[in-house]
């Protein structure tokens, strides 16, 4: 059997020592953005194409309201993160300034919740004993005597009404003029449970105005 030449030996061996002019085409490794064991990757060497599921980019995490962050596009220099640096500032004063109106807001609905109460329990107070000096009236003159004295009182009434701020919050404030009791009807004919009444039912279109201001006061405040 013939042997090789030596100058073709150390030809053979020469082109398996040459790197190949074949670029090798490989699958892609996994990565820690790619939570897979393996992608597919790409015939370019310095290149690595992604697929499959858990690859590409993440998804934007959502707000507190559920929502998904939305992305702002700034160029990537000096000035603007001083733009940046000065609006976050701007935006955490004023979170500041309106998680302290909230709160101030909440501390003045609460207490006038609470004299809202009272009010109404004094207007309750106040409306059982009109009505019950309107009943001893009643008794004493009988029914038609004391409507005709009722009309000789006016119907109408001087009501003001002004208007405070809270945290630019309009708060009404009502007030009713106050009059000196004076009987509009003839002394003759009348009795004392009817001046009696009259006193009360002057005392009880007080009390509606302030429970009037707190209710109104409540409406407002809770809409802020």
């Amino acid at each position: 059997m013939p042997q090789p030449s030596r100058s073709a030996s150390s030809h053979r061996a020469n082109l398996r020592a040459a790197p190949s002019p074949r670029r090798s085409i490989s699958a892609g490794r996994s990565s820690r953005s790619c939570p897979g064991a393996s992608c597919t990757g790409s015939a370019r060497p310095s290149w690595s194409v992604t697929t499959g599921p858990g690859c590409g980019p993440k998804p934007r995490r959502p707000n507190r309201g559920g929502e998904p962050v939305p992305r702002v596009d700034v160029p990537l220099t000096r000035s603007s993160l001083l733009e940046a640096q000065a609006a976050l500032a701007h935006a955490r004063q004023g979170f500041e300034l309106l998680d302290r109106k909230r709160e101030i807001l909440i501390a003045e609905l609460v207490r006038t919740v609470e004299d809202a109460e009272g009010r109404r329990r004094e207007l309750r107070r106040l409306l059982e004993a009109a009505y019950a000096e309107l009943v001893r009236a009643r008794m004493a003159m009988g029914v038609e005597r004391v409507r005709w004295a009722a009309l000789a009182i006016p119907e109408d009434v001087e009501v003001r009404i002004t208007e405070r701020s809270v945290m630019g919050a309009s708060v009404p404030i009502v007030e009713v003029a106050a009059s000196p009791f004076r009987p509009r009807y003839s002394l003759a004919g009348t009795a004392a449970e009817l001046d009696r009444a009259t006193q009360a039912f002057g005392a009880l279109l007080e009390a509606v105005a302030r429970v009037a201001e707190t209710e109104t006061a409540i409406s407002r405040l809770a809409s802020e």
